[in-house]
Order: structure tokens, then C-alpha cells, then sequence
């Protein structure tokens, strides 16, 4: 049985009593504990039980996963050909939201959260160089306004981006701490320029985006 991870080991072995002081060489029962004790850290730090901090939305294009401890923890997401509904509310712009996570309840820091990767237009209402504001944020995004704002961008803070040919790649680092009470949730936020889209449309996304926290319950 190892000690790790409710104690530090110590040394001992099938073969070896630390207390006793002995120098020699490592036999082969030192090797097997060392191998159990490293095993069984590396087990505790990329596995662990993250189950109860919070849940992966379901939605196509989406893939997640969580590595971490019970002191910190990350998670990454993956765009595959994702696509995002974008509604067009006239001179108030055009929205688009994609919840990414919920956190389960209690009290979650966020340390660091990265967006990385390119996003494309359909071929309906956006145009070909619209100017939007890309984010992640605590809330979906208000469908009254044509820019990103306060939690809608907390996580991330906003890009402006402009599209090339209908398309163009970000990258977004916020290293910023936010801190997040009670049963919150994740959002890829959108919001285009009400001159820049004249109809319903999606955007396409393809990266990553990880997210670095811990929770307290």
C-alpha cells in the first residue's frame, strides 16, 4: 500500500526500514515501491475525481477533459467543426452563446483561461468582414446589445475580431483570477456589429480553450 497520497513515504520498502539507516544499494523490492509511489501520484494528479465540481455540456463539436488535484484543476475544451446558432436582432446586433461547463455550486476561482483557434461564416446574413466581440464569459450573451460586456467577457476578456474573406483566427489569454459564487456557468460568446449581419447565420469553430481553477465547496 502506498503512502502517497495520504502521507509522504518515507522510504520504506519490502526490504528496507528507513529508521534503521541503511546504505545500500536499491534492491528490486526498492525499485517496485518506488514505482507504486510515482504511479500512484501521477494517478492522483491527472485522474482524480472531478465529477463533483461541475459537468460538460453535451453539444456537437464539443469534447472536454479535466486534469488536475484537489488543490487545482484544468480543463480543455475542443472546437471540431462547432457550430454556433447566430440570431440577428437588427441595429442591435447579432448574438451567438455556447454553454462550454456548469460548475457544480460552491465557490470557483479562475486563474487563467486561453482561447485559441479560428472561427468561419456561414454563408447567410454575416458578412464577409464583419466586426464582432469574441469572449468567454460567467452568462450568455444580452441579445440588447451589440458588444460584450462585464460577465459576458469575464473569463476571457473580449476580442475584436475582424473577419478576412469570412473567417479569421484568435487567440485569447486572460490571466486575470475571477471569482465565480454559487452554481455558475461557462459561455463562448459572440456578438456581431448590427451593420456587419442582416440575417440569421452560424459561425464555425475550430481550436481549444482551457481554463485553469479551483473550487471551494
Amino acid at each position: 500500500m502506498t503512502a502517497f497520497p495520504n502521507s509522504v513515504w518515507d522510504g520504506d520498502s519490502d526490504s528496507r526500514d528507513s529508521d534503521q539507516g541503511i546504505n545500500a544499494s536499491p534492491t528490486w523490492q526498492d525499485w517496485v515501491r518506488m514505482l507504486e509511489e510515482v504511479q500512484s501520484m501521477q494517478t492522483k494528479t491527472l485522474v482524480g475525481d472531478h465529477t463533483t465540481l461541475g459537468t460538460l455540456n453535451i453539444y456537437d463539436g464539443l469534447t472536454g477533459s479535466v486534469a488536475g488535484n484537489d488543490a487545482l484543476h484544468k480543463i480543455t475544451f475542443v472546437f471540431t467543426d462547432m457550430l454556433m446558432t447566430i440570431t440577428d436582432a437588427g441595429v442591435a446586433g447579432a448574438h451567438g452563446s455556447i454553454k462550454l461547463y456548469t460548475f457544480t455550486d460552491g465557490h470557483a476561482a479562475v486563474f487563467v483561461g486561453c482561447l485559441d483557434g479560428t472561427l468561419s461564416a456561414g454563408s447567410g446574413g454575416i458578412a464577409n468582414n464583419a466586426a464582432l466581440d469574441l469572449a468567454v464569459g460567467s452568462v450568455t450573451v444580452d441579445t440588447g446589445d451589440e458588444t460584450l460586456s462585464l460577465t459576458e467577457q469575464n473569463i476571457t476578456t473580449k476580442e475584436d475580431v475582424t473577419l478576412t474573406g469570412g473567417s479569421k483566427a484568435f487567440d485569447i489569454l486572460n490571466l486575470t483570477p475571477v471569482d465565480m459564487d454559487g452554481e455558475l456557468s461557462v459561455y463562448l460568446n459572440v456578438a456581431i456589429e448590427g451593420a456587419s449581419c442582416n440575417a440569421d447565420d452560424v459561425l464555425t469553430f475550430n481550436g481549444i480553450f482551457t481554463m485553469t481553477w479551483n473550487n471551494h465547496h
